[in-house]
């Protein structure tokens, strides 16, 4: 086998996500799922993903031709069409939604909290100061950016975008300052997601219309990096605010009408368990109540999976690819040690098939290759003499 380096996950998926004939061949029987070797190593790496991983959580996700310039790798190789793929760490499904036409049900992604549940909003004074600050501070943004001493910095495409997104931004925080009743925040929800949509439109259209245009030397048509124009980094900003807005307004009347009432009836009902037990079950009540509300499966045809490395569910050798694109290495490889790297290695061994392919990337965020990497990986050769590895230095973006 070779790898250009690894990463996974685990826990049961919600069974409407996959038909008979998928868990048939992917998934292990229930009750083979749980392991013993190493499994105090196991649930320890799992531990910190739970603990390290959520500290970066993404909103958005990656594209393959987002991967293909990050590293060099053709899309080709790392997502070739008539295997089976598994992919880590996708909380939007926006690489389930990009490969659902070319890949189906040969395409697997797992992460251990989708974003609906990962980003559900509870706090209503906690959410209506950050509303009120983050609003606020965007629209002054504006104010100073449609003013006239600074409009002449734009040209009348911009100008005209700047004039037309303060409007909306206005309109929501109008509606964010007066909203008292359900209906109000569902107004208040709607006007920020009007907001934010015009962001994503508009910069669809012109990434279209610069694909058209004929490029010039040095020009990249990348839907992530095409813009040289100083109001990039104000619209991802922006749209930030545009999404917190939208979802706290959509989540907190759902909080306190539909799962406040519940929690606080089971509260009750399990004040007589020990706490670390009453937590646990609280907590994990409380998240299934929140996917029935927010979970989507936004991919049509990929296997979406909840479940968290490296107690995976999957069969032995069931895919010929693993790709994990910045997930577990990018925010748990700094906390690993030898033994949990070899928790890593040892569990890519068991779900790829013989000649399959593991990439990790990328290998220098929070974190520097040393010795402890390096070592694992020759201590791996030894344990399993038919894997290998490679990796490579990316200079740039």
């Amino acid at each position: 086998m070779f790898y250009h380096i690894y990463m996974t996950i685990n826990r049961l998926p919600n069974s409407e996500h996959l038909t008979d004939d998928v868990l048939e061949e992917i998934f292990e029987p229930e009750e083979k799922v749980t392991r013993q070797e190493s499994l105090n190593k196991s649930q320890e790496v799992t531990d910190l993903v739970y603990e390290t991983d959520p500290l970066d959580k993404a909103l958005t996700g990656r594209t393959p031709e987002r991967l293909e310039e990050e590293t060099g790798i053709p899309t080709e190789i790392m997502f070739p069409k008539d295997a089976k793929i598994l992919y880590v760490g996708d909380p939007w499904q926006r690489m389930g939604r990009e490969l659902d036409e070319s890949h189906g049900s040969n395409l697997t992604l797992i992460d251990y909290e989708y974003g609906e549940v990962a980003s559900f909003v509870r706090d209503d004074e906690n959410f209506r100061e950050g509303i009120a600050s983050k609003g606020g501070y965007l629209e002054g943004q504006l104010a100073a950016m449609v003013s006239e001493d600074a409009i002449g910095g734009y040209d009348e495409k911009e100008t005209a975008w700047l004039k037309h997104f303060n409007v909306l931004v206005k309109e929501a925080d109008t509606f964010s300052e007066n909203a008292e009743s359900d209906e109000n925040y569902e107004k208040a929800s709607e006007a920020w997601s009007n907001a934010r949509e015009y962001i994503e439109k508009t910069h669809k259209a012109e990434v279209e219309e610069k694909e058209q245009q004929e490029p010039e030397p040095g020009d990249t048509l990348s839907d992530e990096n095409y813009e040289d124009d100083g109001l990039a980094c104000f619209r991802t900003s922006a749209w930030y605010t545009c999404v917190y807005g939208e979802r706290g307004f959509r989540d907190i009347p759902d909080w306190n009408n539909i799962i406040k009432p519940k929690l606080e009836a089971l509260e009750q009902e399990l004040s007589g368990l020990p706490e670390l037990e009453r937590e646990r079950r609280i907590a994990n009540e409380t998240r299934g109540w929140i996917e029935e509300i927010r979970l989507q499966k936004r991919a049509e045809k990929s296997n979406v999976v909840e479940a968290v490395f490296p107690q995976l569910p999957f069969k032995d050798e069931a895919f010929d690819r693993l790709v994990a694109s910045w997930s577990i290495s990018a925010h748990v490889f700094a906390e690993l040690d030898k033994e949990g790297f070899e928790v890593f290695w040892d569990e890519t061994h068991r779900v790829l098939v013989d000649q399959g392919e593991a990439y990790i990337f990328p290998l220098n965020y929070y974190y520097y290759v040393d010795e402890t990497l390096i070592s694992s990986l020759e201590k791996m050769k030894e344990k399993h003499p038919d894997m290998g590895y490679g990796y490579r230095f990316i200079f740039g973006w």
